[in-house]
């Protein structure tokens, strides 16, 4: 249910954003992308430092003396047995706690604007709600007011309760009584416009966060592969390796952080702009049940 308090294009796209979405998809398409080529050269650089590989292990294996029969004959106390580290976990995750180590600025900037969304989800959670848009207190005062012809009461009324949303609208129409039902329909309109849209620039700020922080995580992995490919002209395969897959690690660390908050504000918006357009639109429909009261002086029935 859509209303005319909507912002503009709402009834032509279907899902308001949606478009900006496409930033956040092009980022993670860009920052996959990224990361396979990275992970491809430092594949080769960790298939270089495979031991056996360089031709030593294959060299002394050759030259090594063989053993005699009478040698092994010979020989009857068993060597001890030296004890094998245990094998490393190849699928091991890092902690958050690790993955924030490899890159605290940006990732910081990303924790930051996670919290900033939170925070801006629970107050739209209490501030956008039928109780604080349209509440039946309110509602029924101005309501018998305008019923008893008490428009200067209710002008009043309305004024000294500025803070509900329908109220400067229900007193637009309370002071222009008189005039023609066309005009109050305009006025309607434009005063319940003009308070709407404070409401959706405000929810905005939650579709920003979605759209900043998966570049956030691309500008990070920038960095990251930048330190990666310049790191391949170190001395040692050792130290090449190292560096690589450090910078590789802060990049991935960006994405993951970026990302997450990212969808995180994206559901946050989903979910109060649903609540935002069925408010709007009940408030709407309160806004128009005043106006009919006060031109026909009657009871609607019901």
């Amino acid at each position: 249910m859509t209303s005319r308090w909507d912002p503009p294009g709402f009834a032509r796209v279907r899902n308001p954003g949606s478009q900006s979405y496409g930033w956040g998809f092009r980022c993670a398409a860009i920052m996959l992308l990224m990361m396979g080529i990275a992970w491809a050269a430092l594949g080769g650089n960790a298939a270089l430092a495979q031991p056996g590989t360089d031709g030593k292990d294959t060299k002394d294996s050759a030259t090594a003396p063989a053993t005699t029969p009478a040698t092994s004959a010979a020989t009857t106390t068993p060597a001890p047995a030296t004890p094998t580290a245990p094998p490393t976990r190849l699928d091991a995750l890092p902690s958050l706690v690790e993955l924030y180590q490899t890159s605290p600025l940006i990732n910081g900037i990303i924790i930051a604007l996670s919290i900033v969304a939170l925070l801006l989800f629970i107050y739209f959670l209490l501030t956008i709600n039928h109780n604080a848009i349209v509440p039946a207190a309110f509602l029924d005062d101005v309501m018998k007011m305008v019923l008893d012809r008490d428009y200067k009461q209710a002008v009043e009324f309305c004024r000294h309760h500025r803070t509900i949303f329908i109220s400067t609208v229900i007193q637009r129409c309370v002071e222009n009584v008189g005039r023609d039902h066309s005009v109050l329909m305009t006025i309607v309109d434009t005063e319940g416009k003009r308070r709407a849209d404070i409401l959706w620039n405000r929810i905005s700020y939650l579709a920003d966060i979605s759209n900043v922080t998966p570049m956030l995580g691309l500008l990070g992995t920038i960095v990251g592969m930048m330190g990666a490919f310049f790191g391949l002209d170190q001395s040692t395969i050792d130290m090449r390796s190292k560096f690589i897959s450090s910078n590789i690690a802060g990049a991935m660390g960006t994405t993951f952080f970026g990302l997450v908050v990212a969808i995180a504000a994206l559901v946050f918006h989903s979910i109060i702009k649903g609540r935002l357009t069925r408010v709007l639109s009940e408030a709407e429909q309160a806004v128009h049940a005043v106006t009919d009261h006060i031109k026909r002086g009657e009871v609607k029935p019901h």
